[in-house]
């Protein structure tokens, strides 16, 4: 009876901390008013009006949830350098995390941010950056071939852009960062 007590125990412990944990999630991802703020600040962003408190501001409602909070130090860290088109960009990643919990990385501008990251002299987030495109470029490229498949118009010049982030990321972690004829090349060939 004693044993049948503490299994039966340590399984309500179990549900309740797959409540909690469920309940943590679902306040950022899905949070409509979340969303509604982050649709309010891209709009700022695309017209230079986002202000780097209203991002710190935005950050304190995503703690512990390390995905949101990066693209929210991300964008502050943009806007305070006037970076506010590209400040627009991780609020859209935001955005996309926050609707359905898809960590979506897109590495040709995360590219374009590393070259931001060396021309302002911040190697810490630079260096962050290349660890993420590296933790998600195999599931992107994946991900990207398959879409391609459906959409092949669209993807017309994957295999190029895949060759260039392939060329340029060890040139960058080799601390080669004259880049700019290969950002031009992946903002001309956006593909997310």
């Amino acid at each position: 009876m004693k044993k049948l007590i503490t299994i039966l125990s340590i399984i309500s412990i179990l549900l309740v901390a797959g409540c909690i944990t469920q309940s943590q999630e679902s306040k950022i991802i899905g949070n409509q008013t979340l969303l509604v703020e982050l649709a309010r600040l891209q709009d700022l962003s695309r017209e230079n009006q986002t202000t780097v408190q209203m991002l710190e501001d935005l950050k304190k409602k995503l703690e512990g949830d390390h995905f949101a909070e990066d693209l929210a130090n991300e964008a502050a860290w943009l806007v305070r350098f006037g970076e506010w088109e590209h400040s627009e960009h991780s609020l859209s990643f935001l955005t996309t995390y926050l609707k359905d919990g898809t960590e979506l990385i897109c590495p040709g501008h995360e590219i374009e941010h590393i070259d931001l990251y060396v021309k302002h002299d911040n190697f810490e987030l630079m260096d962050h950056t290349i660890e993420s495109v590296e933790e998600h470029y195999p599931e992107w490229k994946r991900t990207a071939y398959e879409r391609r498949e459906r959409f092949p118009a669209f993807y017309r010049n994957l295999d190029n852009v895949t060759r260039m982030i392939e060329e340029v990321m060890p040139r960058i972690k080799a601390g080669d960062y004259n880049i700019s004829e290969e950002i031009e090349f992946l903002i001309a060939n956006e593909v997310c």
